[in-house]
């Protein structure tokens, strides 16, 4: 199968060839340890996701610096970076990765004054989570029309214990913005998935009646277990993620780091309906030895399945 074909049958909870593999972010400092490489371009990008295997990539929209940023950007003002060159130079499922609502209202009005907003139901909450969406939808059809194949609503709601935010707040002012990008885009047919960090388990029966395709991150060190989601929400869920970025930052023997690997695996990987990844993404400090070990133990942890 091709890498985007995996991810298409994934996301129809059918069993392909192997576990398909992605990561919602990939820093390039992690590109330059595993190569060994002083520069970091497309090309390299490119080989680095050979070597691993994976089958899906992430772009985030990016946009002009503003030293003091007082309002969302304008669609217009989007810079794609790679993402024209994945989707017609390689075989890889092409997701792009926005905002939402609750991360946007932090950075324009910072964490008090947000949750103020929240808190008194101000006037100016609601327009920012309307015009959010309204980017974010803009913003899809100009990376559907660079050949983006997939979304990744991202914005995170919880933290190791419990929800950020109280959930009534959440399903009477971000929940139904959430299932009108999610009718719009899938009607536009983009596969969409959300991501948040944290416990997200008060929540997890809201997001499965979103229409969302699947959820990403499954944070374990937040209490998300992912035999628990997999049995309540995996019909209806594609799954990705839930790999400790711990197994890559600190120093694990190359036997924790399989086992877990495995154990990941066994929970999910062999009925469909599930995407291998960090919760997090392959940030700055992540350990090649344990990347290449990770990645040695699915190619035979895969050739076991098959």
């Amino acid at each position: 199968m091709e890498p985007k074909d995996r991810v298409f049958a994934a996301i129809r909870h059918e069993i392909g060839d192997r576990t398909p593999r992605g990561e919602i972010f990939i820093d390039d400092t992690v590109v330059q340890s595993l190569l060994g490489c002083e520069q970091v371009a497309f090309e390299e990008r490119k080989e680095f996701v050979r070597f691993l295997g994976l089958d899906l990539v992430c772009q985030a929209p990016f946009f002009p610096p503003q030293s003091v940023r007082t309002a969302l950007p304008k669609p217009v003002e989007a810079r794609w970076g790679d993402l024209e060159a994945w989707s017609s130079r390689t075989d890889r499922f092409v997701f792009i990765t926005l905002d939402g609502a609750m991360g946007w209202g932090m950075r324009l009005f910072g964490f008090q004054e947000f949750m103020v907003a929240l808190f008194k139901g101000s006037t100016y909450l609601s327009e920012c989570i309307s015009a959010v969406e309204t980017l974010n939808l803009e913003l899809a059809r100009q990376a559907r029309d660079c050949g983006a194949m997939g979304v990744l609503l991202a914005d995170d709601l919880g933290y190791q214990r419990g929800l950020m935010y109280n959930p009534e707040l959440l399903r009477f002012y971000l929940f139904p913005s959430l299932v009108r990008q999610t009718e719009t885009l899938t009607a536009m047919g983009l596969p969409v998935f959300f991501h948040s960090d944290g416990n997200l388990n008060e929540i997890l029966p809201d997001l499965a009646e979103m229409s969302f395709t699947g959820l990403h991150s499954l944070e374990g060190a937040a209490g998300m277990d992912l035999a628990f989601v997999k049995r309540r929400h995996g019909s209806s869920l594609c799954l990705w993620g839930n790999l400790d970025p711990d197994y890559l930052v600190l120093p694990r023997s190359p036997e924790e780091v399989s086992r877990q690997v495995e154990s990941i695996l066994k929970t999910a990987g062999q009925e469909g309906g599930f995407i291998f990844g960090t919760s997090s993404g392959l940030f700055k400090g992540v350990r090649s030895e344990n990347l290449r070990t990770v990645y040695e133990t699915l190619d035979w942890s895969g050739q076991l399945l098959n």
